[in-house]
This record gives C-alpha cells, structure tokens and sequence, in this order.
C-alpha cells in the first residue's frame, strides 16, 4: 500500500476498527473448501464474498478483492487464511489508480497531457466516475 493509503488508514482510529472488522466473521470457523462453491459470509463489516478463478480462490468485501494465498491455517480459536491486498478499504483515486496499473504505460505516460480539468476530475473523490482504459495492445492494433 503506498503512503498515502497507509496515511489514511492509520490516521482515523475509527476507519482502521472498520477495516480490521470487515476481515472478520465472528463466531464461526469458515474452512475453504479445495473445490465447489463457497457461501457469502457476513463480517463484522461488509458481506464477505468468494468466488474461484481457476484453482484460486478470491474473497472480496466493499468492491475490494484479494487472492487467498494460504488458506485454512488452523488455530486454537479458529482458522487464519491469509490474503494478498486489504479488503474494504478503497484508497486510490481514479488517477492514483491509472498511475500504478499495469499494460496501460501509453495512458500513464500521457495522463498528463489531458486538459488540466480531466486530469482534476480523475482525483475528485465527490464525483463519481467509470473509465474504460486501452491497453497498450489496444493502441498496437
């Protein structure tokens, strides 16, 4: 997570209790199971979600998904599965996300060059927005 994100969260005691809570099923060991279909689990904050691609399991709350990189690590007052990003909490803008994507290095390389209103509208956390970002493979084509 860079700075800014780690700047956020850890400075406002209450969204870090929402993040920690919402990686947390209470009173339940939840085992994932190798094959088939995983259940929605209710956190302490957000609705757990699983699903698999291919022999991965992804679990994600709050429009934010993370891998399960070791699953079903069993301890004496439950399970740990350890995931690879943070769930619930949404850190980036539009344009901080732009900057950090991977195969769109011709949209990063000329962020920049858009009007200075676009590139103002791509940090503006009141506006709402939907992008659809070529490749670069787009841009070879």
């Amino acid at each position: 997570m860079p700075d800014f994100g780690k700047d956020i969260l850890f400075n406002h005691t209450a969204l870090l209790k929402s993040v920690f809570w919402a990686h947390t099923i209470e009173d339940e060991t939840v085992y994932i199971p190798r094959m088939g279909t995983i259940p929605n689990y209710s956190a302490k904050a957000g609705i757990l979600k699983f699903y698999r691609v291919g022999s991965d399991v992804y679990v994600s709350n709050n429009k934010v998904r993370a891998r399960v990189v070791q699953p079903n690590i069993p301890v004496q007052n439950g399970v740990i599965h350890v995931i690879d990003d943070l769930l619930f909490f949404v850190y980036r803008n539009l344009r901080q996300t732009i900057e950090h994507q991977q195969k769109i290095s011709f949209i990063q390389g000329n962020l920049y060059t858009l009007d200075a209103e676009i590139v103002t509208k791509l940090t503006d956390k009141t506006r709402k927005m939907t992008l659809f970002l070529p490749t670069d493979d787009a841009f070879a084509k």
